[in-house]
C-alpha cells in the first residue's frame, strides 16, 4: 500500500471521527436543551438539574475543542474561516464577560453552528426530528395522566407539558419545516395530511394564533410550492431571484431593525387600544410593552446584561399596566438586552450570510423557510436557542439532501 493511499485513509477515518463525536455530542446537547423546555426539568428530573447542567458543561467544552478543530481543518482557506473565527471569538468573549458560564445558548447555539461543517444537515434534521417528536408525545401522555402539569394560557391555549403554549407552537413549527426542508418543498402526502392535523389541533386546544397564522401560511405556500413545481424553473427564477430574493436575504435585518424602532417608538395609547382588541393584538401589545421597559430600565451594551424577568400570563390587561409581568419574547429584543448589540449583529450577520448561501445553490424554498423564520423571531424568542432552531446549520453544514445520511468523504 503507497503512503499516499495510507494517508487517505488515515485521513477519511480521522473525517468520521469528527463526524461521529459531532453527532453525538448535537444529540446530547439537543436532548438537554429540549428537556428545558418542558416541565419534565421542572418537577421528574428537578433532583438531577444540577448533574444535568455540569454534564452540559463537559458537553460544551467538548463543542469548544471540536469547534476549533474545525475552524483549522474543515474550512477550506482563510477567507472560509473569517465568519466562523468571528463567531467563534464573540461567542467566548461574551462567555467570558458574564462571568465564564459554558450552560448559555448563545455559546452553545454557536458552537454547533461551527462545528456542524461538513456535515449532513439531512442527518441533523433527522435526529432533531425523531428527539422532538419524543419528547413531545412524551409530555402530551404526561401531561394528559397528570404525571407533569399542563400548563394553560390566560386564553385557554394548552402547553400540553410544554412549559408554555407558544413554545409547543414553536416546536411544531420547527419540525414541521424540519420536514418540509428536507424534502425540498415537496412533502408527501403522508407529511402535509400530518401538517393538516398538527394545525387543527394547534387551533383548537394549543391557540397560539400568530403560531397558528404562521403555520396555515406555511402549509398554504407548500402546498402551492409542490402544486407548481412540475412547471419548472423559469418561472420560479423570475419572480423568486430578483425583488423576492433580495427581501428573503435581508429579512432578518429588515425584521430587526423594524421590531426594536417599532418596540420603542410605539406610543402607550396604541398599546392600550390593542390590549382591548383580539388576543394576537393582546400578545402582541404585551410584548411590546415589555421591550418598552427594557429599553426604559436597561442599558444597551456590547455583551448584554442580566435581565431579570417575571410574572406568569393570565390576565393581560393587568400585565401590561400592572407592570406584573416582564419577559423578553421578541427574539431580536431579547438578544439585544440579554446578549448585547455585538451579539446581535453577529447572529443577524450570520443568518444574512446563510440567505446568500442558499441563494448561490438556488434552494429556494429553504428561503422561504428561513423568512418564515425571520417572522417567527419577531414575536418569539427562538431565534438562538438550538431546541428551537435547527435551521442555522444549513450555514455551514451540507445541503446536498440528495446524498446519503453520513457524509461521505471522498478517498481519491
Amino acid at each position: 500500500m503507497s503512503e499516499r493511499i495510507r494517508s487517505i485513509r488515515c485521513n477519511v477515518q480521522c473525517m468520521n471521527f469528527l463526524d461521529g463525536v459531532f453527532y453525538a455530542l448535537y444529540f446530547i446537547a439537543f436532548n438537554y436543551l429540549f428537556l428545558t423546555t418542558t416541565l419534565f426539568y421542572d418537577y421528574t428530573f428537578f433532583a438531577y438539574r444540577g448533574m444535568l447542567e455540569r454534564g452540559m458543561n463537559i458537553v460544551t467544552f467538548f463543542l469548544i475543542g471540536l469547534s476549533v478543530m474545525s475552524i483549522v481543518v474543515l474550512f477550506d482557506s482563510i477567507k472560509e474561516r473569517i465568519l466562523p473565527a468571528l463567531l467563534f471569538a464573540a461567542a467566548i468573549a461574551y462567555t467570558i464577560a458574564r462571568g465564564g458560564t459554558y450552560n448559555n445558548d448563545i455559546l452553545v447555539f454557536f458552537l454547533l453552528v461551527i462545528s456542524s461543517k461538513k456535515k449532513s444537515f439531512k442527518l441533523i434534521g433527522y435526529i432533531s426530528l425523531l428527539c422532538g417528536s419524543l419528547w413531545i408525545i412524551a409530555s402530551l401522555i404526561a401531561s394528559l395522566t397528570g404525571f407533569i402539569p399542563d400548563v394553560i394560557s390566560y386564553n385557554g391555549g394548552h402547553g400540553f407539558g410544554i412549559i408554555c403554549n407558544t413554545d409547543l407552537m414553536c416546536h411544531l413549527f420547527m419540525l414541521t419545516m424540519l420536514i418540509f426542508i428536507i424534502r425540498k418543498g415537496r412533502p408527501g402526502l403522508p407529511s402535509l395530511a400530518l401538517s393538516a392535523v398538527i394545525l387543527l389541533w394547534a387551533g383548537l386546544a394549543i391557540q397560539a394564533d400568530i403560531g397558528f397564522f404562521c403555520y396555515a401560511v406555511l402549509l398554504v405556500v407548500t402546498i402551492a410550492y409542490k402544486l407548481t413545481f412540475p412547471m419548472g424553473s423559469k418561472l420560479r427564477n423570475k419572480f423568486i431571484m430578483k425583488p423576492i430574493a433580495v427581501l428573503m436575504i435581508f429579512s432578518f435585518v429588515i425584521l430587526a431593525v423594524t421590531t426594536l424602532l417599532l418596540t420603542y417608538y410605539c406610543p402607550e395609547s396604541t398599546l392600550k387600544n390593542l390590549s382591548e382588541s383580539h388576543d394576537i393584538f393582546k400578545l402582541i401589545a404585551i410584548r411590546i410593552s415589555c421591550g418598552q421597559t427594557a429599553f426604559e430600565n436597561y442599558k444597551i451594551l456590547p455583551l448584554g446584561q442580566k435581565v431579570h424577568e417575571f410574572g406568569t400570563l393570565n390576565d393581560i390587561k393587568k400585565s401590561i399596566f400592572a407592570k406584573d409581568y416582564f419577559f423578553l419574547d421578541v427574539s431580536y429584543t431579547k438578544i439585544l438586552f440579554h446578549n448585547g448589540y455585538v451579539m446581535l449583529g453577529g447572529v443577524l450577520t450570520l443568518f444574512t450570510a446563510l440567505q446568500i448561501r442558499l441563494l448561490k445553490h438556488k434552494q429556494f424554498y429553504a428561503m422561504f423557510i428561513m423568512t418564515m423564520f425571520a417572522i417567527i423571531c419577531a414575536i418569539e424568542h427562538s431565534m438562538i436557542e438550538p431546541a428551537y432552531c435547527v435551521f442555522a446549520y444549513l450555514m455551514f453544514a451540507e445541503i446536498d439532501f440528495d446524498r446519503p445520511l453520513v457524509s461521505a468523504y471522498i478517498e481519491e
